[in-house]
């Protein structure tokens, strides 16, 4: 094959998957092979008059968080972070990839991520950004606003918990 012909191709090596019906890809197969759904009934949308009350979030996320990253991570980590980052070190290390540990400055040339998403960040626009704009206090949002909002911030995020050095 050209080189051209292997351009377009990607190798998936390991598996990661943070889902409502299962986080770790054992659970997230007994919940599928089981026919047990993630989606479930929201109260709290029900009192806020929303026209759809239901909707599935991964359950368990923080207790999976604490046990993958240190403290001062998940300060800056919101919860489409936490969900990217904890399916991506999951796949990395499913695929047999150690996890720098910090005092290693090797950098993985090589490795990229390329994480899709909707939006990133809305729970961090409503419960940081909202509350400080209405009470004028904009110079007091932090330095991680603009990466917990961004589109890319999952995928910044990850290239600096793996050391993935692969850009553009």
């Amino acid at each position: 094959m050209s080189d051209r012909e292997n351009a377009g191709r990607v190798v998936v090596t390991g598996l990661g998957v943070v889902s409502p019906n299962g986080c770790g890809l054992e659970t997230y197969a007994e919940a599928l092979q089981g026919g047990v759904s993630g989606i479930r009934h929201f109260p709290l949308l029900e009192e806020l008059k929303f026209g759809c009350t239901v909707g599935g979030i991964p359950e368990g996320v923080g207790e999976i968080s604490e046990a993958y990253f240190p403290p001062d991570e998940l300060l800056a980590m919101n919860s489409s972070h936490r969900f990217g980052c904890i399916a991506a070190v999951d796949a990395w290390t499913d695929a047999g990839l150690e996890r720098p540990d910090g005092a290693d400055d090797r950098v993985y040339w090589e490795a990229g991520a390329i994480i899709g998403t909707g939006i990133g960040g809305l729970d961090t626009a409503g419960e940081k950004l909202v509350p400080f704009v209405d009470a004028g206090r904009t110079r007091r949002l932090g330095s991680t606003m603009v990466e917990q909002v961004m589109g890319s911030g999952v995928s910044a995020r990850l290239a600096g918990l793996l050391s993935l050095g692969k850009q553009g």
